[in-house]
């Protein structure tokens, strides 16, 4: 998003179960909904700017590598929670070899992490 966007949606998980418990009367109901949705709109305005740091400091750390696939591969970690090499190499157009090689190189200097601890079917995300 630009900010000139509206949200499409609610993040209501972001802020607990209470704005989603079905219990109690009407006007208990709503306050829970109401303080629920404040809760997790804060939880997601810090995410995202936790993820516009995360970019900027990414963009740094690869600023010396050459070619496209890692400014890529950091908008492609910004913008999904989990990528694997096979969506990253759809995704960016770029070689199988390109991508783990760029991918082992973030991960080696910390940008993302991978998470699934296998051999196959890998994913990363950002460390954020």
């Amino acid at each position: 998003m630009h900010g000139t966007e509206a949200a499409v949606f609610l993040p209501l998980a972001l802020g607990g179960a209470g704005g989603l418990r079905a219990s109690g009367t009407a006007q208990d109901r709503l306050q829970r909904w109401i303080s629920g949705a404040d809760h997790a709109t804060r939880a997601a305005l810090r995410l995202l700017d936790d993820i516009a740091a995360w970019e900027t400091h990414a963009v740094k750390l690869c600023a010396h590598l050459s070619g496209s696939t890692p400014p890529q591969l950091i908008r492609l970690a910004r913008d999904w929670p989990l990528i694997s090499a096979p969506m990253a190499e759809a995704e960016t157009s770029a070689s199988r070899a390109a991508i783990q090689r760029n991918l082992n190189w973030m991960t080696t200097k910390g940008i993302i992490r991978e998470i699934t601890g296998q051999g196959r079917y890998r994913f990363w995300t950002a460390i954020v």
